[in-house]
């Protein structure tokens, strides 16, 4: 009796062992196969700008929207903009955060500091559950993770999932590797079926579900957040760039007709907005109203994106509209 209790113990830590193997090798293999992940590239890229001047930080809207050459065209042929695009596609202030803090090591010549957002980006509280935590959201896992936590909010469950997620690859990384086989798997779903439209992030329809349901909703919203500070992350992303002696522009982003017009032209819209130019006027924050710059629904790839044209026009207007590259912006 007592050695087939023997043998079962040193099966059962043979199996454990062997289990805890194939799981080092597996992170080890979701780690490499997803080193140039998004979030990664653009951190690459970011070591290689020292000579930016100018940095262009936000979401999707910025990333699609900001061209630097049509912004600040080089001064030379064969040379750099001095501006450079640092936003990242669906991501939120605490990563935006993050960028900007490894840009602010990396470019000591930065100078102005452009910041797109959209709708109640500024105010919203960032939470975040374990499950949410996939794609470009990764950075958080990776890049000072003990820091970026004192800018959102997790449950306690979360917060002990997010522990053992980020020191696990095939956990952190685990978007990556499903973002491939989602492709392959709507690859197989479109077999016979008309061509969706896609861009650069993903399926164009898929955009309309970042919108508020109803102008109602809308504006209930801009009620509650009228009364709202800004939101932590935000709030450190000017304190980190006016500690460098930055100048800080922050930019409502152009939006198609469609969605200006059921939403932006509400007057709880005008409320709020006027509540963010008290704030960001209080942090001596210049604000710049582009909404409505590009009133041409065929210059939008999607709900929200600029097309290349709609994004080529747009940046030369902010370049005029900004002047010289030390001053804020001035006019709408």
């Amino acid at each position: 009796m007592d050695q087939q209790a023997t043998i079962t113990g040193s099966r059962f830590l043979a199996t454990l062992m062997v289990c805890l193997a194939v799981l080092f090798a597996a992170s080890l293999a979701v780690k490499r196969l997803t080193a140039h992940t998004v979030s990664r590239r653009l951190l690459a890229e970011t070591q290689e700008a020292s000579y930016a001047q100018i940095i262009a930080l936000g979401n999707s809207l910025m990333r699609s929207g900001f061209v630097p050459d049509a912004f600040a065209p080089p001064a030379a042929p064969q040379s750099n903009s001095p501006a450079f695009n640092l936003a990242l596609g669906a991501s939120t202030p605490p990563e935006q955060l993050l960028l900007l803090r490894a840009g602010l090591r990396a470019m000591p010549k930065a100078r102005l500091l452009l910041y797109g957002f959209y709708d109640f980006q500024l105010t919203d509280p960032v939470s975040f559950a374990s499950a949410d935590l996939i794609g470009n959201h990764d950075i958080l896992y990776y890049q000072e993770p003990e820091f970026a936590r004192r800018f959102y909010q997790m449950s306690r469950y979360d917060a002990a999932a997010f522990e053992i997620d980020r020191r696990l690859g095939i956990l952190s990384e685990r978007g990556a590797v499903w973002g491939k086989v989602e492709l392959v798997r709507r690859a197989i779903s479109q077999q016979g079926m008309p061509t969706e439209a896609r861009n650069q992030f993903g399926r164009a329809a898929d955009f309309t579900l970042l919108e508020a349901k109803s102008r109602d909703e809308f504006e209930q919203h801009c009620a509650a957040a009228s009364q709202a500070p800004l939101n932590a992350p935000a709030a450190e992303i000017i304190s980190e760039a006016q500690q460098k002696g930055i100048r800080v522009v922050f930019i409502v982003m152009p939006l198609p007709p469609r969605h200006v017009r059921l939403f932006y032209d509400a007057p709880a819209w005008a409320s709020y907005q006027r509540h963010i130019r008290q704030l960001l006027g209080a942090s001596n924050v210049a604000y710049l109203d582009a909404s409505r710059w590009i009133p041409d629904a065929a210059k939008f790839g999607d709900a929200l994106h600029l097309s290349p044209g709609g994004a080529e026009e747009f940046s030369r207007r902010l370049g005029q509209s900004c002047g010289d590259l030390t001053r804020s912006c001035g006019g709408e």
